[in-house]
């Protein structure tokens, strides 16, 4: 095995755990929830509803809002907790912000309440049961004449002060999860529901800097000016920040300048004014305007523009200065370094690094010469990546060496590079680990012609192949895990998703196999049916409602060996479904990886500059999975390996008929 996954510690694959969590009843959520009903006695309930969720186990969503509503004056940390805990996965779900409010409400903590009662109307649909009940907009009522006639409000106490929720989060996952149309759409019906609202401008406008996308920006600038018309100066403020966007500094400053006419300390004016100076190559204008920063704000943004602009005015550091919250200053440094090259403004960025090594910033600010490493390996300049990192001290010097020679094909060094950033850091198990999904782009298929289909199905999975060899590459992630530790506890313990194009291929594949290998796949997979009608009473069924569905027909306690699995390895490996080739590269769960233990202690040892890991997105896959099987069939089956292969291809089309 190589030393540096030695390093990592991992006894064992973890999937026992990982898809048992929760599950010791053997319930369904409904059942619990209809058993917790039938407990007269709070203290009964509550127990029993702390021994399911004992091990936070993933879903739960409404088991942990009836028991966070029921110990929310009593226990409003863990609350508060089972709450944020729901929100990491369903974080569209009006009802988890409901809850939150109520929690907040119950603790006389109302500027938060407000907050979060907006966000349960805002993504509310407008045929939702508490809208038309009317439940939300009674307590914003309620919150807002609490807030009026100033009664005693608990939000900004220690318990309640860091937990107000910014809207800005969901729209950043929608982000992460690529789906860039919902994000334009719920930013959209933002501003539509509250109009009034400054803040919200300026969550959509954060938003815009993800997408940069013309259009929305334009869309952005009209309904500026159709809705701040009573506001002069939050009007020219966000079109200034908005032509800033559009990369149209003139019109941007002056808007900009308006501003300031209005309230001449106006820290965003201040700051995008600053920006655009840098961006256009006015480094005097620049550093003019970065004098006159307020940075008590504490803000890493300013702080990182005004680092920039003590650089450019040859002005050291000092070294007793404290800067809070390094590793943000570090990474908007980067960002806006990478904005410069974008811009046109190579020179300057180069100009700019090199008076960072001069005044010793990358001593000051240990997380900045990391930081830009890993922006000129990003961007191919391995020449520069090499000069700038020499003499790091941090132990990312390991990581980012490792990633240089992998890429240039020096396996050996960069084995040993990653064993010793691997001696001095491994993150904490409990670590969490965020998500930014790469999209497959694949074309959805134009005919039903299955010649036509596969050929798009195999470009995919060869794509695929160039993401994960991309992500190991950067990662330093061992393709060979599974060999080398002699495991197969995937192809055991889980039951991967299986779409119609999926086994059609697998089928044609098989066809071509030597007869008595085909009769084994047959009859391996009959009896996994038999076992499965045996413990559940019934006949396993193709479901048609996606993935959660999948998980409820097929629960943990029914995982088999996969019939293709000959001695521990893949005898299909040519022809395997999507997530099979892509186990420990992408995930079932938006916002948070879901990997066995092998794979994601790597994929969270990747980095400490960043919590966020890059995986291939699922569901741009079962898109174009879900369109060819329309295409084929007429219907979007999903089902487990051995349900398709008990019996021959004119059954499963007899079955899939009925």
């Amino acid at each position: 095995m190589k030393e540096s996954l030695k390093l990592l510690k991992v006894e064992a694959s973890g999937l026992d755990t990982l898809f048992t969590l929760g599950r010791q009843s053997k319930t369904t959520e409904e059942e619990i929830l209809n058993k917790v009903e039938k407990m007269k006695d709070l203290n009964e309930q509550e127990l029993y509803l702390q021994k399911i969720l004992k091990n936070d186990p993933s879903g739960f969503e409404n088991t942990k809002r009836y028991l966070a509503n029921l110990v929310k004056t009593k226990n409003p940390e863990l609350a508060c907790k089972l709450i944020f805990s729901v929100t990491k996965s369903t974080y569209l779900d009006p009802r988890n912000y409901l809850c939150y409010a109520e929690i907040a409400i119950a603790n006389n903590a109302y500027l938060i309440a407000k907050d979060v009662l907006e966000t349960a109307c805002w993504l509310s649909a407008e045929n939702d049961r508490d809208i038309q009940e009317g439940k939300i907009e009674n307590l914003l009522s309620l919150v807002l004449s609490k807030i009026e006639n100033k009664d005693q409000d608990n939000s900004l106490n220690e318990f309640w002060r860091n937990k107000f929720f910014d809207k800005f989060i969901i729209l950043q996952k929608l982000y992460n999860s690529n789906r860039f149309e919902d994000l334009y759409n719920y930013a959209l019906k933002l501003l539509n529901r509250f109009p009034e609202s400054i803040t919200n401008y300026y969550v959509v406008y954060k938003a815009l800097i993800l997408i940069k996308d013309i259009k929305a920006i334009s869309n952005y600038i009209d309904f500026i000016n159709s809705h701040l018309k009573e506001n002069l100066q939050y009007q020219k403020l966000y079109l200034g920040m908005a032509y800033h966007l559009a990369s149209n500094f003139d019109k941007s400053n002056g808007y900009l300048n308006e501003v300031l006419a209005i309230s001449p300390n106006n820290i965003h004016a201040l700051y995008h004014i600053a920006l655009n100076h840098l961006l256009e190559n006015k480094p005097d204008d620049f550093i003019d305007i970065c004098a006159e920063f307020d940075l008590s704000f504490h803000s890493y943004s300013l702080l990182a523009l005004s680092i920039i602009s003590c650089a450019l005015a040859d002005n050291k550091l000092l070294y007793d200065l404290e800067f809070p919250d390094q590793k943000n200053i570090s990474s908007e440094i980067r960002r806006i370094v990478e904005m410069l090259i974008q811009a046109g403004r190579k020179k300057l960025a180069y100009s700019l690094i090199e008076q960072f090594k001069k005044l010793d910033y990358l001593q000051t600010l240990p997380f900045l010469q990391p930081n830009l490493v890993e922006l000129f390996i990003e961007l191919k300049e391995l020449d520069y990546a090499k000069e700038l990192l020499k003499d790091c001290k941090d132990i990312e010097y390991h990581r980012l060496s490792a990633w240089m020679h992998r890429l240039e094909g020096n396996e050996t060094l960069a084995e040993k590079e990653l064993a010793k950033y691997r001696e001095q850091w491994v993150p904490d198990k409990y670590d969490e680990v965020s998500v930014t999904f790469i999209d497959l782009d694949i074309p959805e298929p134009f005919s039903n012609n299955t010649k036509e289909i596969f050929s798009i199905l195999e470009t995919a999975y060869l794509k695929t192949k160039d993401l994960i060899k991309d992500i190991s590459t950067e990662y330093g992630i061992n393709q060979n895990t599974c060999i080398e530790l002699k495991c197969s506890d995937c192809c055991k313990k889980t039951f991967p998703p299986v779409t119609y194009i999926e086994y059609l291929y697998m089928r044609e594949w098989l066809d071509k196999q030597p007869e008595k290998y085909k009769n084994e796949i047959l009859e391996k997979s009959k009896k996994i049916v038999l076992e499965y009608k045996k413990k559940f009473k019934k006949e396993p069924m193709f479901v048609y409602n996606g993935y959660q569905s999948l998980k409820q027909e097929y629960p943990s306690e029914s995982a088999f060996t996969c019939p293709f699995l000959n001695d521990n390895k893949c005898s299909a490996y040519d022809a395997w479904p999507f997530s099979c080739r892509t186990y420990g590269f992408s995930t079932g769960q938006e916002a948070k990886y879901i990997s066995c233990e092998y794979f994601f202690r790597q994929i969270k040892g990747a980095s400490r500059l960043s919590t966020t890991r890059k995986a291939i997105n699922i569901g741009s896959f079962y898109s174009f999975a879900n369109q060819a099987d329309l295409k084929l069939i007429g219907k979007t089956p999903m089902a487990p390996i051995p349900i398709w292969f008990a019996q021959s291809h004119e059954e499963v089309l007899k079955n899939l008929s009925l």
